[in-house]
């Protein structure tokens, strides 16, 4: 649907709605910090330049010591973390360090590697702008400055010393340059109406696509914060002004419940503040001081394939062993067959030598004596006298061709058995090597099984303690403004109005961004199945979700498998820097990162397409960065050239 007509001022919709003055719907609005957008920003996007990290490896059992990383010369594109079905190899935490830099709070980057790091440098740039971010690790949080390098001489635009003043530097630039307006979710449970202002951090997590999350945007699945932020991304117009309302709703609403009686909480915001701090405090301080590195899904994946692939390769080996053990005995049985035999023929020679020394004169058995003529004979050097053989030649020459072929035998057996014993050695040896890796294959198994309370009830930590710094963030607000509640009377109204205004609002949201999201649809349709979604014909995105025609068939996003899921998050962020390469206009900062896409259930020929389509998909939009990393880098190594391409180094190592 086009929309030809321009509306007139929202404000003044409402008070000629509402009946009332434009000065008292102004006021309301400033109240409320409700803005309306005039339009939307140009086009930019965001492309990384340089990463640089350094610090000490430490307890890593091989290549402890100084370490540094260094990625230049990146543009936009697509760009490649691999290696050869190695995990846990480094490649995950150069994306995390990345998004570490960039928002401000490092997301799933494991403890004991970010105790190794030290220093951190990440250069990017913003439309034309060229900005640097540095910073040094210490044990108050990270201590450094951020600064506009270009155009022009460099310029401090800010330095921060600990975790919060890092994300505060991070966010006030980005939400700035992209002109993205902070989402307001107002917490119903709370026994003081909050509400909470999801900024840069949130917009920052969902350009990290990792592991098969039902997140359709990032990694929160509540509050329909994915389709928020999907309206912010591709412009709608009035969607920042809908949020804002739709917010506004709720909480006036909440303390007129209040003002009129309802159940509410009795205790004072500084009340509730003391107690917040005190437990973010006592969550802060557990989780420092938690041993437990949760695992990643595709390094576990990865262990277990590791522990049957090397499982297999023993039994192999142990055959191997019983084989060369087996050659060895008969090797050895040879040999000493050959050796008796030898003696055998050794002690007839010396019997035949002693025997040939005597001198009989008369027949051994009847006495008779021989005849003069016969021991003549044999005294010449004829026959034997006893016998009539020639015993001075055929005797000699058989038993030495005897002993010469007896001794050739004892020879290849002897070699045979050399042979038989150096293989044996060798098939052990790597029977214990592959024994040892087993070993350690099965520790890390059982590492993991007897862990897992210990990583759910961490991740169980992490999640409350994020909600806590945004109902602390919010009971701060309302303590400095020193609200005081309005009569019941006027919050009445108040709510009258907003709700007009909401209304109103929607309406537009609604009209002016139904086109919009008809070409949103459509271009979600082309890239997804360039990316190997078979069979997709037609996409819905509404705010309950994504629906999908596949073959025929009607279904919805949470019904895919792993893969298509995979397949569709990618493909919606491409086709939102698609939509706004074309009309010039739009809010996503146009990064990434895409985490193990391979653990999700995708062959080798499926994975080196998708990724294929996806440089494609780059190169035809010129405003779209991605970093992937994946263990299957013989799939991927021909996706992109080499010099996009980052492996381990002789070590086995990332960095």
């Amino acid at each position: 649907m086009n929309i030809n007509r321009a509306f007139s001022p929202l404000k003044q919709a409402v008070a000629e709605k509402a009946k009332i003055s434009l000065a008292t719907v102004d006021s309301i609005f400033a109240t409320a910090n409700i803005t309306e957008e005039v339009g939307t920003r140009q086009a930019e996007h965001l492309t990384f330049r340089r990463l640089t990290f350094s610090g000490v490896k430490r307890a890593t059992n091989a290549g402890d010591g100084p370490f540094r990383f260094e990625w230049v010369g990146l543009d936009s594109g697509l760009w490649l973390v691999l290696s050869d079905d190695l995990n846990q190899v480094g490649k995950s935490t150069i994306l995390e360090v990345m998004l570490w830099a960039l928002r401000g709070r490092a997301r799933g980057l494991r403890p004991e590697v970010r105790a190794w790091i030290e220093r951190v440098e990440l250069e990017f740039s913003i439309g034309l702008d060229r900005y640097l971010v540095q910073f040094d690790e210490r044990e108050s949080g990270p201590v450094g400055e951020l600064l506009r390098v270009s155009p022009g001489p460099a310029q401090i635009l800010s330095t921060f010393e600990g975790n919060e003043p890092f994300e505060h530097a991070m966010g006030e630039l980005m939400m700035k340059r992209f002109a993205l307006q902070a989402i307001p979710i107002v917490n119903r449970q709370a026994d003081v109406a909050e509400q909470i202002h999801h900024t840069w951090t949130l917009y920052a997590a969902s350009m990290f696509i990792e592991g098969a999350n039902k997140a359709i945007l990032g990694d929160v699945v509540v509050g329909a914060l994915w389709w928020r932020m999907l309206h912010l991304f591709v412009g709608m117009p009035y969607s920042g002004a809908h949020m804002s309302l739709r917010s506004a709703v709720t909480l006036t609403a909440l303390r007129l419940e209040k003002l009129q009686g309802r159940p509410a909480g009795v205790t004072s915001l500084r009340d509730e503040l003391s107690k917040l701090d005190a437990r973010i405090s006592e969550l802060t301080d557990r989780l420092n001081a938690s041993t437990v590195v949760t695992p990643h899904g595709a390094d576990v994946q990865e262990l277990l394939r590791a522990y049957t692939r090397e499982a297999v390769a023993l039994s192999k080996l142990e055959h191997s062993v019983a084989d060369a053990e087996h050659r060895l005995s008969v090797a050895t049985r040879h040999a000493n067959e050959a050796r008796s035999e030898l003696r055998r023929l050794q002690d007839g020679a010396a019997a035949k030598r002693v025997f040939a020394g005597l001198n009989p004169v008369c027949c051994p058995r009847c006495a008779k004596p021989f005849p003069s003529e016969r021991m003549e004979v044999e005294s010449s050097g004829g026959n034997c006298a006893v016998c009539d053989r020639d015993t001075l030649t055929d005797d000699h020459e058989a038993m030495e061709a005897a002993l010469a072929e007896t001794q050739a035998r004892i020879d290849d057996a002897a070699a045979e058995k050399d042979e038989a014993t150096e293989q044996l050695r060798q098939c052990r040896t790597n029977r214990d090597s592959a024994q040892s890796t087993v070993d350690l294959l099965a520790t890390g198994i059982r590492d993991v099984e007897q862990n897992l309370s210990a990583y759910q009830a961490q991740m169980e930590m992490r999640l409350e303690l994020e909600r806590a710094h945004g109902a602390h963030e919010q009971l701060k607000e309302l303590e400095s403004e020193q609200r005081v509640s309005e009569p019941a009377e006027e919050l009445a109204e108040q709510l009258r109005i907003l709700q007009i205004a909401e209304s109103v609002a929607e309406e537009r949201l609604k009209a002016s961004g139904a086109d919009l999201l008809e070409q949103l649809e459509t271009e979600l349709v082309s890239v997804a199945t360039r990316v190997g979604f078979r069979g997709l014909e037609s996409v819905a995105i509404r705010g309950n979700g994504i629906t999908l025609k596949v073959s025929g068939t009607e279904s919805s996003f949470g019904k895919q498998t792993a893969g298509q899921r995979l397949r569709l998050r990618i493909s919606l962020v491409i086709a939102m820097m698609k939509l706004a390469g074309r009309s010039g206009r739009g809010h996503h900062p146009g990064l990434l990162f895409i985490d193990s896409p391979g653990s999700e259930e995708l062959s080798e020929s499926d994975l080196g397409a998708m990724m294929g389509e996806i440089r494609a998909l780059c190169a035809e939009t010129n405003n779209l960065q991605i970093f992937v990393s994946s263990a299957r880098g013989r799939s991927l190594a021909g996706v992109v050239d080499t010099d996009r391409q980052v492996w381990p180094t002789p070590s086995g190592a990332m960095f």
